[in-house]
């Protein structure tokens, strides 16, 4: 048997108790996809001048410098996304609620 404090909030404990309005609800999911995608973007820019570097060191090269800058522009956009999060969570949801 399930102590009382485990007990999920009922639709009559009021807003305050069942988890919020629904347009708290999409703020968070708009927020969390953007998050997300950004991300990626960060991950893959990481991913793509690690192994740059790799193969270069590897191949006894030294890395280009212009394509390093290459390999970073989905850092860039990653940084920018996360940056501008608040208003793209809020086009997203803004999306959701039409």
């Amino acid at each position: 048997m399930r102590p009382a404090d485990d007990e999920p909030p009922l639709s009559e404990d009021g807003e305050h108790n069942s988890g919020g309005k629904r347009e708290d609800d999409y703020s968070t999911k708009a927020k969390m996809v953007v998050r997300l995608v950004a991300g990626g973007f960060i991950v893959v820019g990481f991913m793509d001048l690690g192994l740059y570097w790799w193969q270069s060191n590897h191949n006894q090269k030294t890395p280009e410098l212009w394509h390093c800058v290459y390999l970073s522009i989905p850092l860039v956009i990653g940084a920018a996304i996360l940056i501008k999060t608040p208003a793209l969570a809020r086009r997203i949801e803004d999306w959701l609620e039409e």
